[in-house]
């Protein structure tokens, strides 16, 4: 089977008239294109097209990567191509100068690019969706909204990306694994190659071959009994099996939780055994499906389950809902739900179960929270919290997330779940969707830098015993660098130091002292460096008014644009601008005229704040931002006990046993240290977050009217991960003078 990863143009000298019109493809003159190559028949095409020809008469380069530069000829010869039916430009000085100059005066463009750096997915993709008239990207498919797993509608080219996946354009990733799947994800931060330069051309110039794509992954259920009750077995959880080899392999590994020739009645009111369930999966079959295998407990004849979402994803999960009746008891055993999926997801992949109870006679939660949304409702509740009356505040949720996550890691009984209810999540999720929310080892191309590091640093005593476990599972999911050290004056030098450098310097120094009870820190520290997509020019720059919430007016240099995705909800407005790249991006709410700050973050919660970025409307926005720079500093210990977590700081009752154990006192948390730092200014933002959790030992669109959003008054703002809609940072802007 071909191997065709999300297929995009690629021309890195796009001079007409090279070649001959009309090329046969055994006379392709490009010897580094072979003859069995998935792509050399677009290539074939784009070259009798006289659009595309290689970066030497007789190589096509297919590895290297596209440039800004060779996406702006490309769209520009098309465009002229598709109005005129030839190509009549040719290289200016520099020598995309007279490409970009004809797609700003033709609608194709509408900011500069840095016109030398590696193109995204995204940003190729932005420039080719407009190349063609609208008439030309009719849609042939149906993608509803939020439907492509990796680019939510929050998304910066949300709109361009969906516009070429429903005309036929785009098809999603497509790869070989014991078989074949396709899971459409855009990989938007990505850059491209140019092996992957012809078939969209080809679709683009040629209707006839544009693709057909089915975005919802269809699945069906069985419910199976198994062989009783096992103690220590997580519950509930879910395998992805790929293969009959992976079937055979988990049933002789978990055989002692089946009975394989017990029968037992099931939904469909029909009689049948595990292996009978599972006979018909054989290697034809698993070319086209995959089979997910979700382990639950309390099953009875009186307790049902149902399978509510199968849903795609970066973070794929199955919803539950586990309907209890008014009367009746549960006899803890086991049940398998075997759900059979057409392939949608990478070998390995873990697949998350949100179970929901609910009585009989209500009605089913179809939509359980996802872990956005948990992340989103422990990011309010952090900021409520933390807010300082008629202050600027900053927290960056994501640092003290991950600093508690780790820590929970160490907690055992009500210590663990107090905190765990907190976060949101049981520890083992905690630990996964952390994994999932580290950065690459290397930036998205044209991106803006993120740096998220943890480090665990514990003392050189005999008195101090650290559990290893707990270190590998800091390694493991969090990356943590582990320091065993003193805890002398150079320790100290060493976590500041140690976070400053992770910080980019924006946090020099967040330690002023080390206990002598203290024999742990978990310590995060994150980094953030983003140039706008569209900075402010300078004569977009001028001295406004700004009036706080007492009614007393100061200055502010504003800075206005013209956005293009404008947030709602029942009491504010706002907007998003995204940084380079498209991955991330700044998303302000001001609210309503008469409505404080903390009165519409009172009525918001996670859900609420996910509905808003996810449901984000392609508008023109008259902007304006002021230039700002603040900084926060914290001490979390009163906040998180007020959270609901207060037994971690009880020298007595706090059980972190699972962390490691000391001769001198129990151990329990002593202080949450939290310093924030955020700079918005022309060409982009700069934040910086350090959160240190310190352990003791101690004895007992355009078509439309422009909406129009002046940050004149407090805000709510934030930077967002586009595509998992993760707020790295919060913040209120209550004075831009102080």
């Amino acid at each position: 089977m071909r191997k065709r990863l999300l297929s995009v143009i690629l021309a890195s000298a796009l001079v007409v008239g090279l070649f001959p019109a009309l090329v046969s493809a055994s006379a392709l003159p490009f010897r580094d294109v072979p003859e069995d190559a998935w792509y050399r028949n677009d290539v074939q095409t784009a070259v009798s097209d006289g659009l595309v020809n290689g970066k030497t008469p007789t190589s096509f380069c297919p590895d290297d990567d596209l440039t800004y530069a060779e996406a702006v000829k490309l769209a520009a010869c098309m465009h002229q191509k598709a109005l005129n039916g030839a190509v009549s430009l040719a290289n200016g000085d520099p020598w995309y100068q007279s490409y970009a100059d004809y797609a700003e005066t033709n609608g194709i463009i509408a900011h500069e690019y840095d016109w030398n750096a590696k193109a995204t997915r995204a940003g190729y993709i932005e420039i080719f969706a407009h190349a063609l008239p609208d008439s030309m990207l009719a849609a042939v498919n149906e993608v509803p909204d939020n439907t492509i797993p990796d680019v939510p509608m929050t998304h910066p080219q949300a709109e361009e990306i969906y516009k070429l996946y429903r005309a036929g354009i785009l098809e999603g990733s497509e790869d070989l694994y014991q078989g074949a799947w396709k899971t459409h994800l855009c990989k938007p931060s990505d850059s491209i190659r140019r092996s992957e330069v012809s078939a969209i051309l080809t679709r683009m110039m040629h209707r006839e071959e544009r693709k057909t794509v089915a975005m919802a992954i269809s699945w069906k259920a069985q419910y199976i009994r198994t062989n009783g009750y096992h103690d220590g077995v997580k519950y509930p959880s879910a395998v992805l099996i790929d293969s009959p080899d992976e079937l055979t392999r988990y049933i002789e590994e978990n055989k002692d939780l089946y009975d394989l020739g017990h029968k037992e009645k099931v939904y469909a009111d029909m009689t049948v055994g595990f292996a009978d369930a599972v006979e018909g999966f054989d290697a034809a079959w698993f070319r086209t499906h995959q089979l997910i295998l979700v382990l639950l407990e309390e099953g009875s004849g009186s307790v049902r389950h149902e399978v509510t979402d199968v849903l795609p994803g970066p973070e794929p999960s199955v919803g539950i809902t586990r309907k209890v009746p008014d009367v009746g008891t549960d006899d803890m055993a086991e049940w398998h739900i075997l759900i059979e999926v057409e392939r949608g997801w990478i070998a390995g992949t873990p697949i998350r179960v949100n179970l929901t109870s609910q009585n009989l006679g209500e009605s089913r939660d179809d939509d359980p929270r996802t872990d956005s949304e948990i992340a989103a409702d422990f990011t309010l509740r952090l900021f409520r919290h933390s807010m300082k009356k008629g202050e600027n505040t900053l927290v960056s949720p994501l640092s003290v997330f991950g600093a508690l996550s780790m820590t929970a890691n160490g907690a055992k009984g009500k210590t663990k779940t107090e905190m765990e209810t907190v976060l949101g999540m049981d520890t083992d999720s905690l630990n996964d969707y952390f994994r999932t929310l580290l950065p690459k080892e290397t930036p998205d191309a044209g991106g803006p830098r993120f740096r998220l590091a943890n480090s665990v640093w514990f003392i050189d005593d005999k008195s101090f015993t650290v559990n290893r476990d707990f270190l590998r599972t800091t390694e493991t999911f969090y990356q943590a660098e582990v320091f065993r050290t003193p805890f002398d004056d150079g320790t100290l030098r060493d976590i500041n130091n140690w976070v400053k450098e992770s910080t980019d310097g924006m946090i020099p120094s967040i330690l002023d002292r080390i206990p002598d009870e203290a024999v742990m820190y978990l310590v995060n520290a994150l980094a953030f460096d983003g140039e706008w997509a569209d900075p402010y020019k300078e004569h977009l720059v001028n001295p406004g008014t700004f009036t706080l919430e007492n009614g007393r007016k100061t200055t502010a240099d504003l800075m206005w644009s013209k956005e293009k995705t404008y947030l709602e909800d029942d009491h504010a407005t706002g907007f998003l601008k995204p940084y380079k790249g498209g991955k991330y991006a700044f998303a302000a709410l001001l609210p309503e005229e008469g409505m404080s700050v903390s009165s519409y973050l009172d009525s918001l919660d996670g859900e609420k704040l996910i509905g808003i970025l996810e449901s984000a409307q392609r508008r023109q926005v008259e902007a304006a931002l002021p230039k700002f720079e603040t900084d926060s500093d914290f001490e979390l210990s009163k906040v998180l006990g007020e959270m609901g977590m207060p037994t971690a700081f009880d020298p007595i009752r706090a059980d972190f046993s699972g962390l490691g154990t000391s001769t001198t006192g129990n151990i329990c948390i002593n202080r949450v240290l939290h310093k924030t730092f955020i700079s918005v200014a022309e060409q982009g933002t700069k934040a910086g977050a350090a959160t240190v959790v310190e352990m003791i030992a101690k004895s007992a669109m355009p078509l439309e009217q422009p909406k129009r959003v002046i940050l004149d008054r407090p805000f709510v703002y934030m930077l967002v991960d586009c595509e998992t809609n993760t707020p790295i940072f919060i913040g209120a802007l209550m004075d831009p003078a102080s």
